[in-house]
C-alpha cells in the first residue's frame, strides 16, 4: 500500500517557486511594448488580466487554503472542539476570496458604488477594507487568542502579507497609475500589478504551509477511500434464514 506523504515545508517551497516564475513571466510581457512577438506571453501571464495563468494560480491557491481550513473545521466538529464554527466561517470567507480573485467582485462593487469615478476607487477601498478588517478582528478575536502560538504567528504574518498586497499595494498602484501617471497604464501598471499579485500569492502560499503544519500537528483527521457497504437483498436474507431453520439431513451408505 502506498502512502501520500505531504511535507508542509516542501509544499510551501514549491508554491513560492511557482509564484516567482509567474511573476517573471508577467514582467517578460513588458517586451511586447517593443516586440509584438511577446504579445502571447503578455496575454497569458500578464498579472493585470484576471483570467491569466497568474490569476488562475491565485484562485487555486485560495481554494486550496479554503479546503485545508474546511478540513480543520470538519475535524473540530467531529471532535466537538471549541471554535468549530469560526473555522467554518473562515472556510466560507476563503471560498468567497477565491471567487473574487477570479471574477473581481470587489472591483465591480466599487465601480457601482462610485459610478462617476472612472475607476478611481482607492479611497473607497481603504474605507471598506478598514471596516471589513475591523469586523473580522472583532468577530475572530477569541479564535485568534486560543490558537497555538506558533501557528497564530505564522498565519497572521501570511495574511498580513496577503492584505498588504491585496489592499495596500493595490490601492497605491491604482493611485499611482490613475492620478500620478494620469492613466498611463502600459508599462507602469504591468509592473505594479505584477508586484501586487506576487505579494498576494506569497502570502497565500505561506498560509497554506501554516495550515498544513496545523493539520499535521494538531489534527487527528485521516482520509480513507473505500467502497460503500452493500445491503443484502431481502430475498437473500429469507433464503439464508430458511436454510438456517431447516434441520440438517444425514445419509448413510450401506455396504
Amino acid at each position: 500500500m502506498s502512502n501520500l506523504n505531504i511535507i508542509p515545508r516542501k509544499v510551501t517551497t514549491v508554491l513560492l517557486t511557482i509564484t516567482v516564475i509567474l511573476a517573471g513571466m508577467s514582467l517578460m510581457g513588458l517586451l511586447a511594448v517593443e516586440d509584438n512577438r511577446f504579445l502571447v506571453i503578455r496575454d497569458l501571464f500578464d498579472a493585470n488580466f484576471e483570467r491569466s495563468v497568474g490569476g488562475w494560480f491565485s484562485t487555486v491557491l485560495l481554494l486550496i487554503a479554503a479546503v485545508l481550513i474546511g478540513l480543520i473545521a470538519f475535524d473540530h466538529t467531529q471532535r466537538d472542539l471549541p471554535h468549530k464554527r469560526a473555522w467554518g466561517y473562515l472556510t466560507i470567507i476563503f471560498i468567497i476570496m477565491s471567487m473574487d480573485e477570479y471574477i473581481g467582485v470587489h472591483e465591480r462593487f466599487l465601480l457601482f458604488a462610485e459610478p462617476g469615478s472612472s475607476g478611481n476607487s482607492f479611497i473607497a477601498t481603504y474605507i471598506l477594507a478598514a471596516i471589513f478588517g475591523s469586523a473580522l478582528l472583532f468577530g475572530f478575536w477569541r479564535w485568534l487568542r486560543d490558537l497555538p502560538s506558533e501557528f497564530r504567528t505564522r498565519f497572521l504574518i501570511a495574511n498580513a502579507i496577503f492584505l498588504f498586497g491585496a489592499v495596500g499595494f493595490d490601492t497605491f498602484g491604482e493611485y499611482w497609475v490613475k492620478v500620478v501617471m494620469t492613466g498611463d497604464i502600459t508599462v507602469t501598471q504591468i509592473v505594479l500589478t505584477t508586484i501586487e499579485e506576487f505579494i498576494e500569492m506569497t502570502g497565500v502560499s505561506l498560509a497554506i504551509g501554516a495550515l498544513l503544519t496545523y493539520l499535521r500537528d494538531y489534527s487527528t483527521l485521516s482520509i480513507t477511500f473505500s467502497e460503500p457497504e452493500t445491503q443484502p437483498h431481502p430475498a437473500s436474507e429469507d433464503a439464508t434464514a430458511s436454510n438456517a431453520a431447516r434441520p440438517a439431513s444425514s445419509s448413510t451408505v450401506a455396504n
